[in-house]
């Protein structure tokens, strides 16, 4: 019996079981209900880690629960509870717990573009008539803006770390930063800088911050406020960018460049000369640009050179796809799809692809709803493997329009014009004849009319899904609403950001939520 070993290897053991069976485990006998009282903390810390529930150096619960912070740890008392938390929100994401739908309305209504702070518990949101907001998560209470005049429309924007990237007009990056991230009290032996070294804001920034930051929001302190970093230039005109910190990656169709937005240095640059460019990522060791026809993927570390190319006409060995199309599934909010084999029937257009932040796996997404699961895409490379047998093609709907991709986690969330697909990246990698589910959210009444606008922008979290989410056509759900996420205070009004031309039809910020415990 394994409680008749030293304490350590028995811990050590017990670390691998998964978490169902080491809940259940000290109820078989006596000697095992004994062993768990008197190493219960040890036991579940082990197994917190081993699952990827908390960081390997997390030693105390309280420095788990501070990163880890609101539902559904909130209230954890012990490891096992945070474990019996973390389990919870694992099967909400596989559609067996509790899913409900949240609706959060950014100042002015016309919401392009997205991005979620959930530790700071803010929501970043630019928008199509130009501006840039920044408000309470939960409570929609306006902490910050930039107006109109500054900000363009449909701005693209960045934001992780507390650094926040967004374009100017003539296509030029500014990086702001958190003003809570800035050091408060006594300058140390080497101060931090109190902007970028390589690329510092102009005078157009600091007279913005100066003005919104003093003049206009001084209402909740600086909770919620950014101040400008630095401005970046380009020697050419640049199409596509993204942000995966510190790295801020831009891209034209002839060269890419790298800058660091910690000091604003450009760091790299690639020559790529394509004819097109739809879609960037970047990692630490490569840089993929996605055109309609080909992903190409350029390593950083050999001056840029290209080391894998994956065309779009490139026929996998392994197709699956639901066998219930998704027009007769009814209206429930949340179902649990099965995926059969199927057959691929033609070569997709490329719309975006991402890597995995630890920088092994690859997804693609297509215009006719198809998704390459890529695993460990070196492998292709350095000859393992074929790219016909690298990974499966998951074919979501014939009926659905897709729009945006995500990748976080250890999930893939693709939006279409029917709904929101949400499933692991590690389905289907193996030859079993096991059957893979994804879950399909429907947070939209009917099919998208013509006039309707996409689904602009999505980010996935560990315990959420937020997405653009059309007025005209969100559905008649109920919408959760937790007091403990309400500040109480009534917004200020801003001129630049209250007015919306009244022939535009709104679109606030959708909230799917897999965090909370089930209802006593």
């Amino acid at each position: 019996m394994l409680h008749v070993l030293p304490v350590e290897i028995s811990l050590a053991v017990l670390s691998y079981l998964p978490l169902p069976t080491l809940c259940r485990l000290s109820s078989l006998s006596r000697k095992w209900f004994d062993f768990f009282s008197e190493n219960q903390s040890a036991i579940f810390h082990n197994a917190a880690i081993f699952h990827g529930h908390t960081h390997p150096e997390t030693l105390l619960l309280e420095d788990a629960l501070s990163v880890h912070k609101g539902s559904p740890w909130k209230g954890a008392t012990d490891w096992k509870d945070f474990c019996r938390r973390s389990l919870q929100l694992h099967k909400n994401w596989e559609g067996n717990g509790r899913v409900v739908a949240r609706l959060l309305k950014p100042p002015g209504c016309d919401v392009h573009r997205l991005k979620v702070d959930e530790k700071a518990e803010i929501l970043i949101t630019t928008h199509v008539f130009g501006g840039l907001s920044v408000t309470h998560l939960f409570s929609g209470v306006l902490l910050w803006s930039l107006p109109r005049y500054y900000v363009r429309s449909y701005a693209h924007c960045g934001y992780e770390n507390g650094y926040l990237v967004f374009d100017r007009f003539d296509g030029e990056k500014e990086v702001w930063r958190l003003a809570s991230d800035f050091a408060v009290g006594e300058p140390g032996p080497e101060p931090e800088p109190e902007v970028a070294p390589y690329a510092p804001p102009d005078e157009k920034q600091r007279r913005a911050y100066a003005f919104f930051a003093t003049a206009i929001h001084q209402r909740y302190g600086h909770r919620g406020h950014f101040r400008p970093w630095a401005k970046l230039s380009f020697p050419s005109f640049t199409r596509a960018y993204r942000f995966v910190y510190p790295t801020l990656l831009c891209a034209g169709t002839d060269r890419a460049f790298l800058h660091d937005v910690r000091t604003g240095a450009l760091v790299q640059s690639i020559d790529i000369g394509l004819e097109d460019v739809c879609y960037v990522d970047v990692d630490e060791r490569y840089v993929f640009v996605c055109e309609p026809d080909v992903l190409h993927v350029f390593s950083r570390g050999e001056g840029g050179a290209e080391v894998l190319r994956i065309p779009r006409g490139v026929l996998f060995s392994k197709v699956v796809g639901p066998s219930t199309p998704i027009d007769r599934l009814g209206d429930p909010f949340v179902s649990v799809l099965t995926l059969y084999p199927g057959i691929d029937e033609y070569p997709p257009v490329f719309i975006a692809a991402h890597v995995s932040r630890d920088g092994h796996d690859l997804v693609i997404l297509t215009t006719r709803n198809h998704v390459f699961l890529i695993r460990d895409f070196e492998r292709i490379s350095r000859g393992e493997t074929s790219l016909e047998t690298a990974g499966p093609v998951l074919h979501l709907s014939r009926q659905a329009k897709c729009f945006y991709l995500a990748f976080e986690h250890g999930r893939v969330c693709v939006a279409t014009s029917l709904g929101l697909f949400i499933f692991p990246a590690d389905m289907c990698q193996d030859d079993s004849t096991d059957l893979t589910r994804v879950v399909f959210v429907q947070p939209f009444a009917g099919p998208a009319p013509r006039h309707s606008p996409d689904i602009s922008c999505m980010q996935l979290t560990d315990r959420r899904v937020y997405f653009t989410w059309d007025d005209e056509r969100r559905r008649d759900v109920p919408l959760y609403k937790d007091e403990e996420n309400e500040l109480g205070l009534s917004s200020p009004t801003t001129p630049s950001m209250s007015r919306v031309d009244p022939e535009f039809e709104g679109v606030s910020v959708g909230c799917i939520d897999f965090s909370l415990l089930p209802e006593s």
